[in-house]
């Protein structure tokens, strides 16, 4: 299948309507960080993902639940230096799913995959959030040839033992509700409405602060019985590769590293930043306040603040587990 290119799977205006960051130097900047779709055939899926800006590359990797507009806030405000790569992960988003197993392997692959194709030849800048945090750690090790450094934004499975999100989401009453009520019993709308309302509360730091259209995007990916018992089931093959792949890195990796976490980050607590230090070293933490599990959405110009200057950065040095480790608080 020959890569497609079409205008975004959602309206440009998306893009511009909550973003930070947008160009104020006239049209002619703003036309380079115009955002496209991409289509293409990839490992064993239909793959998906957005593209805008020249430059440098940087891939943004969202988490379980989401997709590539998880990063729409930030993707114009990355684009003016850098060409901006956002894909949806097997199965969500516009990604058909994968048949391979376990999942965080398949994960991976797919990235891999995709930064060979599309950065021709030139490593690129991962940003991972969530799970796509665990993924861009497994590829940093796995194919340290294709990443020339790592953001972690709030990583999944860095801390020790059973996730904290993965026991919040299994008893959170409103996730267990939408599970096993019957689907007759639940018209559409009122399902979004619980899963919305459930996601507000536990990603964010100020449920009442968020936008509409974010609780909205989330939701409708979880707007069935089906789609929510997927996902759990998903989560759970994704958990259990988690202690062997991810939880056992105990070296400096192989490229800079920048951490950042949302302080009131509910889903993965700050004290597992601390887990991560401890184990691999030789990286910079910067903690964003009023934010939770996903500051580029909650805090978007606190986080690019955070971003830019680590990416733009010229060569940096290979980490070294007595590299002192900066702890840096971003104002929102």
């Amino acid at each position: 299948m020959a890569e497609r290119v079409t205008a975004p799977v959602v309206s440009e205006q998306s893009f511009r309507d909550d973003a930070a960051g947008e160009p104020r130097r006239g049209r002619r900047r703003a036309a380079g960080r115009e955002v496209r779709s991409h289509h293409a055939r990839l490992l064993d899926t239909d793959a998906h993902w957005l593209a805008a800006g020249r430059g440098t590359p940087v891939v943004l990797v969202h988490g379980l639940g989401n997709s590539s507009l998880v990063w729409r806030r930030v993707i114009r405000g990355l684009a003016g230096d850098h060409r901006v790569v956002v894909p949806d992960l097997p199965g969500f988003g516009h990604t058909s799913p994968t048949r391979r197993r376990p999942l965080l392997d398949a994960y991976t692959d797919f990235l891999a995959e995709l930064i060979e194709r599309t950065g021709r030849g030139v490593p690129a800048a991962v940003v991972g959030n969530s799970t796509g945090g665990a993924v861009a750690l497994r590829l940093a090790v796995t194919h340290p040839e294709l990443v020339s450094r790592l953001v972690l934004v709030d990583p999944a499975g860095v801390g020790q033992g059973v996730p904290s999100w993965w026991r919040l989401v299994r008893f959170e009453p409103l996730v267990r509700l939408a599970s096993f009520v019957p689907l007759s019993l639940t018209p559409r709308p009122v399902l979004e409405h619980v899963i919305g309302e459930a996601y507000r509360r536990m990603a964010f730091a100020d449920p009442g602060n968020v936008s509409e259209r974010s609780v909205r995007l989330f939701a409708e990916r979880l707007n069935s019985r089906a789609r929510i018992h997927r996902f759990l089931r998903n989560a759970h093959d994704v958990v259990d590769a988690f202690e062997g792949d991810v939880q056992r890195i105990e070296a400096p990796l192989p490229v800079p590293v920048l951490a950042l976490w949302g302080r009131q980050d509910r889903l993965v607590p700050l004290h597992d930043a601390l887990a991560l230090l401890e184990r691999i070293g030789g990286l910079e933490v910067r903690i964003i306040e009023d934010a939770g599990h996903s500051p580029q959405l909650e805090a978007p110009e606190a986080f690019l603040e955070a971003v830019r200057p680590f990416l733009d950065r010229g060569t940096l040095p290979r980490p070294r587990r007595s590299d002192t480790t900066t702890m840096r608080v971003a104002a929102r």
